[in-house]
């Protein structure tokens, strides 16, 4: 998404998804964009725990929960997460991004999900 904003009466693009910033309104790989096809995700981005075994008073998600009640992502929830993403026909997806409070605290989803998508 691309975001103007003015700074000294000059203007500047963001672009949110490839973090870069512009003076130009298109993005120099905008013709790239067109020609990536739509079963390819540049990144996905899931939250598989939302628990932290340390909890530390200073951490900047309230402990690891976000203020939150402290969860972890079951079976379920991931398989229609896959399920999802195989109905929109992705075939690939360039980053994947496991997080939460500590992913790894959710280990078995964890692997799975890297085996499945």
């Amino acid at each position: 998404m691309l975001k103007e904003f003015k700074v000294n009466s000059k203007t500047y693009y963001f672009d949110s998804e490839n973090f870069t910033l512009s003076t130009s309104a298109t993005h120099p790989n905008s013709k790239l964009k067109k020609l990536i096809p739509k079963t390819i995700l540049q990144k996905v981005v899931i939250n598989i725990s939302n628990s932290c075994n340390l909890s530390c008073s200073y951490c900047y998600a309230d402990g690891g929960n976000y203020g939150m009640d402290s969860r972890i992502m079951n079976q379920q929830t991931a398989n229609a997460i896959i399920e999802d993403l195989k109905r929109k026909n992705i075939k690939q997806i360039n980053r994947l991004i496991l997080f939460g409070g500590e992913p790894f605290l959710n280990i078995k989803l964890f692997v799975y999900f890297i085996e499945k998508l």
